[in-house]
């Protein structure tokens, strides 16, 4: 949500300087992109907790309740290891000797760390969504 807000404020602020001033900000353009890049990866995380990232669940409809919960923590298992690897790699690659985003004056790092901290806030997602799975077959609603 805030970094939304910023993205928006940091666009008409330069939208202003270019084109009532005359004077367009130099580094407005390039901390966008730094900022897009973390909303678009956050974002990620914020749709699965709320059972809205994209799915391919027709197969598991048809099952069994038993079984689509089973299915679906086997999927979830694969998610979770995968998100340990980006978390591994990911401090990794944020660890290594990186250059400078010149206009900014910070280390690429920053835009580099999106990757290894979305991930981890995913697996906290990933660790409460079996007890959300759990309990919507109890009640008896579609599983997402």
């Amino acid at each position: 949500m805030y970094i939304m807000a910023s993205i928006f404020i940091v666009a008409l602020i330069e939208i202003f300087f270019r084109y009532v001033l005359g004077r367009p900000i130099v580094w407005s353009f390039t901390l966008l992109k730094v900022l897009t890049v973390w909303g678009v990866i956050l974002s990620i995380s914020v749709a699965f907790k709320s059972g809205e990232h994209v799915a391919v669940e027709g197969v598991v409809r048809l099952l069994p309740r038993k079984y689509q919960r089973i299915v679906l923590l086997i999927g979830y298992l694969f998610i979770a290891l995968y998100m340990v690897t980006l978390v591994w790699q990911g401090f990794l690659l944020f660890m290594k000797p990186q250059g400078t985003i010149l206009v900014l004056n910070i280390s690429y790092r920053w835009v580099l760390a999106s990757v290894p901290v979305t991930a981890a806030i995913h697996l906290v997602h990933l660790l409460v969504s079996p007890l959300i799975i759990q309990e919507v077959i109890e009640r008896g609603e579609k599983v997402t």
